[in-house]
């Protein structure tokens, strides 16, 4: 709830970025929450934009 609260997620995008999170996920691909947010070590990453794009092939190599 503070997730929500504090940086102004929905209550459904706190809890899969708090899931995310408890997992140690390193990153979260979503076109519609802020990207670039980082949060307990996981990275929002929007992969439709160039900068996404550029993030997302980085980690995979």
């Amino acid at each position: 709830m503070n997730l929500a609260v504090e940086h102004h997620f929905q209550i459904w995008d706190a809890i899969i970025l708090a899931v995310c999170a408890e997992s140690g996920c390193t990153c979260l691909l979503s076109e519609d929450m802020q990207a670039g947010f980082v949060w307990r070590g996981v990275e929002i990453i929007n992969p439709l934009t160039a900068t996404g794009m550029e993030r997302l092939q980085a980690l995979l190599r």
